[in-house]
């Protein structure tokens, strides 16, 4: 029986279906996953037995510490003074917390047809003045990145343009200046190559300063079964790719899609671990570009980089209240906080009367939510109703307002618009407050950014919450700027 038992033929290998969303794993098809209630996302995966599972879990390349150095007191671990990367972008550098820190690795996330990848040629552009930079698209061919370069400028040598000096903001940190004057042509080798193995092996050939690959969704490991893209895929290529980066000291910059639902697509795990993630925002028909910070071992999370977007790509944007404030039109002035600067926005307002029963409530850059909000806080405290009148509210410039910080000057939009004798009243004011349900106008945080930016463009007042005199004060009497604290919605008739 024994005999008869090895010489039977070993059953036909089955197939499991595991969710490319959540990674939920199922042994047949379904059309919504049960677990994250993703439609379409069930792929086929081919179920391997017991040996062939523990070969997989096994370290393809090591631990990249050395087997002495896992085991050390906090003390005896030596002081290792990285010496960070800087681009020719100061915007950039400051997202970064003063520049690429060798060996790591960085995850930029963003929609199609943001910028990333113009951002990213740009930046290869700008390193590759200093180091040899290595540019994997396995999403694109090299003639159209070619024809890319071109319309950048980049074959002639043109990089991110910044108008500041050239300094690291981060004190105390040593950085390798790029002085962008040489053409980066000759230490910017490009390849379409997307098997990790035969990348990772020109890679040891040519030992570059920099790694820059777009996208991380376009590698694949031969050995797995699964597809681009799969979770298996990214999570293998992911850790492949840390493991490399930590072992050989290079950085990797590594580009990341977003799905349906915003997020950046592939297992969460992929967030986990790299160093740094970067969120690339901004809308497709307007300007401005903003990459903020949401993970960052090497800086601060509360830091953005703002660049304006031109048909030679991407520049740094030195003054962007200037740029928002250019064209004024008789909205109320917020001081926005980003990071850890402050912006100054219109919030401009419109209403007329509706021939409709049910009137329109448009939003462009505030939360609906929050604006039908505002609109019952003044008509019950302040008796303006607007039951019967169609309100438009926008942020001019295309940027959005998330903060409740702005309510004090949604309000006073809405306000003015309602009645125009009031509109050269808020001219010179800058209005911050979160305003509650009672009416009562709530303290916010970041105020000395706030006035500072609002005198540095010759505002003369700043109508605050009462609560946050004491604090304000000083920062006006700084600034020389005035301050007008307020209690609650109603003594707006005497600001």
């Amino acid at each position: 029986m024994q005999i008869e038992s090895s010489l039977r033929p070993s059953a036909k290998a089955k197939s499991i279906w595991h969710c490319q969303e959540c990674g939920y794993e199922s042994s047949g098809y379904l059309g919504r996953c049960s677990h994250c209630g993703a439609w379409g996302s069930f792929i086929a995966k081919r179920q391997i037995s017991e040996r062939q599972a523990e070969r997989q879990r096994k370290p393809k390349h090591g631990v990249f510490l050395s087997p002495e150095a896992q085991l050390l007191k906090l003390d005896e671990i030596p002081d290792t003074a990285y010496q960070r990367i800087a681009s020719s972008s100061s915007e950039f550098d400051q997202v970064m917390g003063g520049g690429i820190v060798p060996g790591s690795i960085t995850l930029i996330a963003g929609e199609p047809g943001i910028g990333k990848s113009t951002l990213l040629l740009q930046l290869a552009a700008s390193y590759s003045t200093k180091t040899r930079v290595l540019y994997l698209s396995a999403e694109e061919s090299s003639e159209q990145i070619k024809i890319r370069a071109r319309r950048l400028g980049l074959l002639s040598g043109s990089v991110i343009a910044s108008e500041a000096t050239k300094q690291s903001p981060c004190d105390g940190v040593p950085v390798i200046a790029s002085e962008a004057k040489q053409s980066p042509c000759d230490q910017l080798l490009i390849s379409t190559e997307n098997n990790l193995e035969e990348l990772i092996a020109k890679t040891r050939e040519i030992e570059p300063g920099l790694i820059i690959i777009d996208s991380i969704q376009t590698i694949y490991l031969p050995e797995l079964d699964s597809i681009p893209g799969s979770q298996t895929q990214i999570r293998e290529c992911a850790a492949n790719l840390m493991r490399f980066a930590k072992s050989t000291g290079i950085p990797i910059i590594l580009v990341g899609h977003i799905n349906k639902e915003g997020d950046i697509a592939g297992p969460k795990i992929l967030e986990h671990m790299v160093d740094t993630v970067l969120q690339f925002e901004g809308e497709r028909d307007a300007s401005i570009r903003i990459v903020r910070s949401i993970k960052n071992r090497f800086g601060s999370t509360d830091e953005v980089a703002l660049f304006t977007m031109l048909e030679t790509g991407l520049r740094d944007l030195s003054n962007p209240s200037e740029l928002f404030l250019s064209e004024r039109a008789g909205g109320v002035v917020f001081a926005s906080k980003e990071g850890k600067r402050s912006l100054l926005l219109e919030v401009q307002a419109l209403v007329l009367a509706s021939d409709y029963s049910n009137p329109r409530r448009v939003a462009n850059g505030i939360e609906l939510n929050r604006l039908q909000q505002i609109l019952a806080v003044l008509d019950k405290r302040l008796g303006l109703s607007l039951a019967k009148a169609d309100v438009y509210c926008n942020v001019a410039g295309g940027m959005s307002l998330r903060e409740p910080a702005a309510d004090l000057a949604i309000a006073l939009a809405l306000i003015t618009a309602a009645n125009d004798k009031l509109a050269h009243k808020f001219e010179d004011t800058v209005a911050l407050g979160e305003l509650g349900l009672a009416g009562e106008l709530r303290s916010i945080s970041n105020l000395e950014a706030r006035v500072r930016e609002a005198a540095k463009l010759g505002f003369k007042r700043v109508i605050c919450p009462q609560q946050d005199k004491g604090e304000i004060a000083k920062y006006a009497e700084k600034y020389k700027i005035a301050v007008i604290p307020m209690r609650d919605i109603t003594t707006l008739q005497r600001a």
